[in-house]
């Protein structure tokens, strides 16, 4: 019984990870940070946030990025309407030797702005920096123009990808702006699928990449899995953990942000959105024996809530934890 209970104690806490879109070990298709969630008050498992009711919903619809689209299979298209809107740009890292597993890499809020010889995709300050009165514009990528019309620019987004940001989404609590801007050189990519998928952009990119700082002289075979969404702030406010809390409880938190003016480091608790279940997927792999065992170890939560808040279901056969439809 202690062995049963032990394992599954640890497959829960595999698939905690892999319902928040946080899975640090996977095999395919989908971000480490759930859709549509800020980074900075990450938390809902198959149940995103949705943004709070607007006074004025024709603005606040207007205010959200459209989705952005594949053109002749391999370019990423996006629409005229989209520039200067906040998406959310998230990734995963998976090595092609031994294990191909995955880590999920910090999310960013991006936006494009186009100008005549290529569009920029450029990292949003919030949280970065003391003041807005002093401008900041943080580059993470220029991409080429392959056309465009009245509607949309399709650009090549596998030669303006040229360096991988590293920084992993465990990075909670602090600020760490060095680590933020970590990279891999990327001497040679090839973007190989490209589709949309649930509401968000899936982008595979097969890369040859090199650290400038450990080793000059290797390069790492990796695949990048990318993906892109309209960014729509979560629903509930974000909340500061309360240091006396540390005393009977610890929390996921998000990475720190500076506050504006004051320029103090403050972090968020990382919550689920309680408004729907909150639904776990537990292997389809799981041994007969076993099967009671993890999804009693998933449903006792539902004891600390008084209510049924959490749901264990079973995955279909084939399933891939980073699968959008399942993070």
């Amino acid at each position: 019984m202690r062995r049963l209970n032990s394992l599954a104690a640890a497959l829960v806490i595999l698939l905690v990870s892999a319902a928040a879109g946080r899975m640090t070990a996977a095999d395919t298709d989908a971000p480490a940070n759930p859709a549509n969630t800020d980074p900075a008050a990450i938390g809902a498992a198959t149940n995103p946030p949705v943004a709070p009711a607007a006074t004025n919903p024709p603005a606040a619809a207007a205010a959200i990025a459209p989705e952005l689209q594949v053109a002749d299979r391999l370019l990423l298209a996006i629409p005229r309407a989209g520039f200067g809107k906040d998406y959310l740009f998230t990734a995963s890292l998976i090595p092609q030797a031994r294990a191909a597993t995955s880590t999920g890499l910090a999310a960013k809020i991006v936006r494009f702005e186009l100008f005549p010889d290529g569009v920029d995709m450029y990292e949003s300050t919030k949280g970065l920096v003391v003041t807005e009165d002093l401008p900041a514009r943080r580059l993470l990528a220029s991409f080429p123009i392959v056309r465009q019309d009245d509607q949309q620019v399709a650009i090549d987004f596998n030669k303006g990808m040229r360096r991988v940001f590293v920084q992993a989404w465990t990075s909670g609590g602090g600020l760490d702006l060095t680590e933020r801007d970590r990279v891999l050189e990327v001497p040679e990519g090839r973007v190989f699928e490209m589709r949309q998928e649930e509401g968000r952009l899936l982008i595979r990119q097969s890369v040859q990449a090199r650290s400038r700082q450990d080793d000059a002289n290797l390069e790492q075979r990796l695949e990048v899995r990318y993906f892109l969404s309209p960014y729509r702030p979560g629903a509930a406010p974000g909340k500061e953990p309360n240091p006396p809390d540390l005393r009977y409880a610890r929390f996921f938190e998000t990475e720190g942000q500076i506050e504006p003016v004051t320029g103090r480091v403050s972090a968020r608790l990382a919550r689920f959105d309680l408004r729907q279940p909150i639904v776990f997927h537990y292997s389809a792999n799981t041994p007969p024996d076993y099967v009671e065992a993890v999804k009693d170890g998933i449903l006792y939560w539902n004891r600390a809530f008084g209510k049924e808040v959490v749901q264990a279901r079973k995955a279909p056969e084939m399933f891939s934890v980073l699968q959008v439809a399942f993070s």
